[in-house]
């Protein structure tokens, strides 16, 4: 997920960050991500997202998001 999705799911992230706090994306995203977390580590569905994100250490894709405009624009 790390490797190859979310590098894919966050191309660009340096212009269309602004629109990470819109709901309509950020279910989109929150779904792919608790979908790819579900699978990593064989949790049950009921388990919920941010308990999945801090055992695996993932952050949101809203804040991994902005984490990389704010790097990107750094540079």
């Amino acid at each position: 997920f790390t490797a190859i999705v979310r590098p894919i799911l966050m191309y660009g992230t340096v212009i269309w960050w602004p629109t990470l706090d819109k709901k309509s994306l950020l279910s989109k995203l929150t779904t792919v991500q608790r979908t790819a977390e579900l699978c990593i580590s064989d949790a049950l569905s009921t388990t919920p997202l941010d308990a999945l994100d801090s055992i695996l250490h993932i952050l949101p894709l809203n804040l991994y998001g902005k984490q990389m405009a704010v790097t990107s624009a750094y540079e």
